[in-house]
């Protein structure tokens, strides 16, 4: 499922802000001699979404799929969390930084993932000053949000594509054949050797919206 949202003022997404510069570009060259390395935090769980600030190097947000959102100021060496004290669900599926103005962020909660155990959501949330408050904006049924995306000159536009509420016996199908078709027994998802087909499974040729 696809989803916009927005003020009810905005007629036309045409009726927008002025178009914010480029991104600055970097000579590949000097990433060359650069090596991948931990920046933490250790608590934060395991992470589905991750956005940085085009106006500043060092500010980048991550959404844990149990853990809520982490903001860092310092470029990774400290992180804290921006969303405990607002979020029902702590589970994020989706996160954007909007480009016009990089203190509004979206956050899609909800895994957007196909696998044995997910944590559900119950939403969109938004934050118009870099994370120190939110606000609950709205798509409460949609449970998990795969991606989310804010239009780069109107911050007050989003795209959401939701994978809807996952019923246990179509995931059980899914995984039942994954394991089939790796020589795996089918009876590996709690037991369940029930058939049933399948309802809005993403194809194997656009699985951008949710595998």
């Amino acid at each position: 499922m696809l989803a916009a949202c927005g003020t009810e003022s905005d007629d036309s997404v045409g009726a927008v802000k002025a178009r914010p510069a480029a991104y600055p570009t970097v000579d590949e060259s000097f990433l060359s001699a650069s090596d991948w390395r931990f920046i933490g935090p250790y608590r934060g769980g395991r992470v589905l979404a991750v956005a940085g600030t085009v106006d500043d190097p060092l500010v980048h947000y991550f959404g844990a799929a149990h853990g809520g959102v982490w903001k860092t100021t310092d470029a990774g060496l400290n992180w804290r969390n921006v969303s405990d004290d607002y979020f029902e669900f702590p589970s994020v599926g989706a996160l954007d930084v909007a480009f016009s103005d990089t203190d509004v962020i979206y956050v899609g909660t909800g895994e957007g993932v196909q696998r044995q155990f997910i944590s559900p959501g119950n939403g969109v949330y938004k934050s118009t000053d870099g994370g120190d408050t939110w606000s609950h904006v709205g798509l409460e049924a949609t449970r998990h949000i795969a991606r989310l995306r804010i239009h780069p000159s109107n911050p007050d536009i989003a795209f959401v594509a939701a994978m809807g509420d996952q019923d246990v016996e179509e995931l059980s199908q899914i995984f039942s054949e994954s394991a089939a078709r790796n020589g795996a027994s089918p009876n590996n998802f709690n037991g369940n050797q029930k058939r049933k087909p399948l309802k809005g499974r993403v194809s194997s040729s656009d699985k951008s919206a949710g595998e």
